[in-house]
């Protein structure tokens, strides 16, 4: 491999930075707001699942 092939690395600038930081936490807020929204679903599940069972032992 030659010198001329491998191309210069370059440190990022600032803004560069700031838009991979602001994607980075969109992406955690869109991970946290999935799983916020699948715990609602098991405890909606959990709740209908108890209530059902209750209903069936009267």
């Amino acid at each position: 491999m030659r010198l001329s092939e491998i191309a210069p690395i370059r440190p990022k600038r600032s803004g560069e930075l700031r838009v991979a930081a602001l994607r980075q936490a969109a992406d955690q807020a869109s991970d946290a707001v999935r799983l916020e929204r699948e715990r609602q679903r098991i405890r909606q599940a959990q709740t209908a699942l108890g209530k059902l069972q209750r209903s069936r032992t009267r």
